[in-house]
């Protein structure tokens, strides 16, 4: 087949959920595309030189930024990551993909709305397969902390209006809406990487009780991500004193920033090939509450201090955490030693 694929750059959760199938396609043998940016495009483009039925392509798409009442416009206007020429990156992006395999077989969307567009462009089939789409279909608290998914619903219903097939993957269960006519959906729990498979295996003979995980997204914002993971500096310390190891993985803005100011944290940059084994020796993990690193956590059984943006997905992450007894929920604004202290203890 001929397939298109639309990764969301946004973080590495994205990545990792679509990468078993992706794969399994390649290995298959058939002819993929890519559209990816920020971290889905640097990382999918590192592996293009490995398979001659592959090509990755750049895309961009706009940041639109949410409140309670949908989608704030004006603030999105203001962004300097929106004064880029989407259209010129996007169109080049779509005239490669008609040269290369013309119209898909199959376009598949992580919440990444250019490869839905060129399923529209074209008449293609249309499957998206992400975890946001939870919110046009679940049966949800409307607000949580303040925050609620109204912009989750005008995004969904700005970037993928329809789809033939809407495939979400979830940690946690929940109940469904009555499914309006003429759409399908599926849910599924979060495929796994063979390398998160491979530490569950393995998990029994490398868990370290002293040893903690921390992931700080790169979704955070540059000034709440200093000023968070210097509070972590300060908490985490008088337990490095007693002998727990934490090994610190930063956006490498961040990493540049931090990395020389004296800490008894292990610091290293997202993307290290260290993580691996240190996601396998932790008995616990600290992070902000993102779906993708919460359900390897759930799948690992390792204990989480979910620490939410003020972003209503997060929040309900993190609550769903504390619900299911897999850990502790706490906000970015509201994170405390005590929250800490109660996770270590």
């Amino acid at each position: 087949m001929k397939i298109l694929y639309g990764v969301c750059g946004i973080g590495n959760g994205h990545i990792f959920r679509q990468l078993p199938q992706i794969l399994t396609y390649l290995k298959d043998g058939h002819q993929l595309v890519i559209f990816g940016y920020q971290e889905s495009y640097l990382f999918f483009k590192k592996m293009e030189s490995q398979y001659s039925n592959l090509k990755v392509l750049k895309v961009s798409v706009p940041y639109l930024v949410g409140n309670t009442e949908g989608l704030d416009l004006e603030e999105s206007l203001r962004l300097e990551v929106n004064e880029q020429p989407h259209f010129q990156i996007n169109t080049l992006a779509m005239l490669e993909t008609k040269n290369a395999i013309g119209t898909p077989d199959l376009v598949v969307s992580d919440y990444e709305p250019i490869a839905a567009q060129y399923a529209y462009m074209t008449g293609a089939t249309l499957h998206t397969f992400d975890q946001q789409s939870k919110f046009l279909f679940g049966d949800f608290p409307h607000e949580i902390n303040g925050c609620t998914y109204a912009d989750e619903i005008e995004r969904l219903r700005l970037f993928f209006p329809k789809a033939n097939k809407r495939i979400i993957a979830s940690f946690f269960d929940f109940k469904m809406k009555a499914v309006p006519e003429g759409e399908e959906v599926t849910i599924v729990r979060p495929p796994m990487s063979e390398r998160t498979m491979r530490i569950k295996a393995e998990n029994g003979k490398y868990s370290c009780k002293k040893e903690v995980l921390i992931y700080l997204s790169p979704q955070l914002p540059h000034s709440q991500a200093l000023s968070l993971v210097r509070r972590l500096f300060e908490y985490c310390t008088p337990w490095a004193r007693e002998g727990y190891q934490f090994n610190c993985y930063l956006p490498r803005s961040l990493y540049a920033e931090v990395s020389k100011e004296t800490t008894p944290l292990n610091i290293y940059t997202i993307g290290q090939p260290s993580y691996d084994e240190h996601l396998a020796s932790c008995s616990g993990i600290i992070s902000t509450a993102g779906h993708g690193l919460l359900s390897e956590a759930v799948y690992l059984n390792k204990r989480v201090l979910a620490i939410s943006l003020d972003l209503y997905e997060q929040q309900l992450n993190g609550k769903m955490i504390e619900e299911m007894g897999a850990g502790i929920h706490t906000s970015i604004r509201n994170l405390k030693q005590n929250d800490l202290d109660r996770f270590l203890i």
